[in-house]
């Protein structure tokens, strides 16, 4: 198991009050404790005393069309490309 210690915890409303321990068993969060629990003897513990952790956020900022040996937006034609005086509305033909 793996203790992960920090400054604070968003459950993505508010920063939980005291909150300041998180555990991680087999890649799963298990629990958020407040800074002052106990930490289970064996138990793996990493300090990040200025961090804030976001338990369970995924980071869905993925670009899918980025593959290897491909132009961005190939074979994709909806717009024209962005020009250094701003964007064309006009659709290709």
């Amino acid at each position: 198991m793996l203790a992960i210690r920090v400054k604070q915890v968003f459950d993505g409303r508010r920063v939980v009050a005291g909150a300041g321990v998180v555990f991680v068993d087999d890649g799963r969060i298990v629990g958020i404790e407040p800074a002052t629990a106990d930490i289970p003897h064996g138990c793996r513990v990493l300090d990040q005393p200025t961090a804030t952790v976001l338990p369970g956020l995924i980071d869905a900022h993925v670009h899918l069309l980025a593959i290897r040996g491909r132009e961005p937006w190939t074979g994709w034609p909806t717009t024209r490309p962005t020009t250094a005086t701003g964007s064309s509305s006009k659709p290709f033909r």
